[in-house]
């Protein structure tokens, strides 16, 4: 069984001045998350243009027969690129997710000796519109973009709101993980050798769940190495990090006597089976009364660490 058996400081600890934004950190934020909005907003609703970049779905037949030499899925080109047929600048004022089709026939030197000279249908479907020229928001674009926003300045006004709660949560759970950090690195604890490595076996099997379900090439290569030996010293090193802040939590409510009471807990299984919708869905997430017990506790000694030392000015958050 796991026990500790020295508890560090927790409280008035000295750590490190968090890295706060400026008002032109802000600024630029909102410039960029303005660019971005625009360019999202082209790939769907404005028509391609000369020069525009297209990804299209290509399916070729020729005699009712499927060729697959000339068909393709993703198929990136530039619209007036020379070195494709001339016919595909036809894709020009189509919009994603229009379908279209063209009839070539394909010239007597061919490559594909089987095909030359034979009319070949091709069925289109346009993916995506990648502009090369800049798209300048307007109001009319930004009230499709955000209906709640009159204005392309109400847009920005609304996306810096959202972009510095953003930050100011990522520097509070910066800030919360340099105090956990500061308490461990002071804790001494012992770990049942077996429990740890159930726990970190738990946590090896979902991570490589997610490398068989993942798009992430680097994901897929670590799959296909077959090299394990990273994904082991990453779950235990993980598994260790959970079981001691667990011991470590327990014993500040412990001598901090912070308990959960019945009324805080009838209040939250209530919130969190509204926000899962029915019974077994709140039951993924806390399969017993205990569970949802300890993370209440959890939350509760988090945030008394956060009262103890935050000297930042930081506005509290929910850890």
């Amino acid at each position: 069984m796991h026990k500790l058996i020295k508890l560090g400081p927790y409280k008035g600890l000295v750590l490190p001045s968090p890295v706060l934004f400026t008002e032109d950190d802000l600024e630029l934020g909102v410039s960029e998350a303005v660019k971005k909005m625009a360019n999202q907003w082209g790939k769907v609703h404005l028509p391609a243009a000369y020069g525009d970049e297209v990804v299209i779905n290509l399916r070729a037949e020729s005699d009712r027969l499927f060729v697959p030499e000339l068909s393709k899925a993703n198929y990136t080109f530039t619209l007036g690129d020379p070195s494709i047929y001339k016919e595909f600048d036809q894709l020009i004022g189509l919009k994603a997710g229009d379908d279209w089709q063209l009839v070539l026939e394909l010239p007597s030197g061919f490559p594909v000796e089987r095909l030359r000279g034979k009319i070949v249908t091709f069925y289109i479907i346009l993916l995506e519109v990648i502009r090369k020229r800049p798209l300048e928001l307007t109001d009319e674009i930004a009230c499709q973009i955000d209906p709640k926003a009159g204005s392309l300045e109400q847009l920005k006004s609304r996306l810096k709101e959202v972009i510095s709660e953003n930050w100011l949560q990522s520097i509070a759970e910066a800030r919360m993980k340099a105090i956990l950090n500061a308490i461990f690195s002071t804790s001494v604890c012992e770990l049942d050798q077996q429990e740890l490595k159930e726990v970190s076996d738990r946590i090896f099997a979902e991570k490589q769940k997610q490398l068989f379900t993942s798009d992430n090439p680097q994901m897929l290569e670590a799959l296909l190495s077959g090299d394990n030996r990273s994904l082991h010293r990453e779950s235990l090193l993980l598994a260790e990090e959970i079981i001691v802040e667990d011991l470590i939590l327990k014993e500040i409510a412990r001598i901090e006597k912070i308990q959960v009471e019945p009324s805080e807990f009838r209040e939250a299984r209530e919130k969190f089976l509204e926000s899962a919708g029915n019974e077994q869905s709140f039951r993924l997430i806390f399969p017993t009364d205990d569970a949802l017990q300890q993370h209440l506790l959890q939350e509760k000694v988090l945030d008394c660490l956060w009262e103890w030392n935050n000297e930042t000015g930081l506005p509290d958050t929910s850890f």
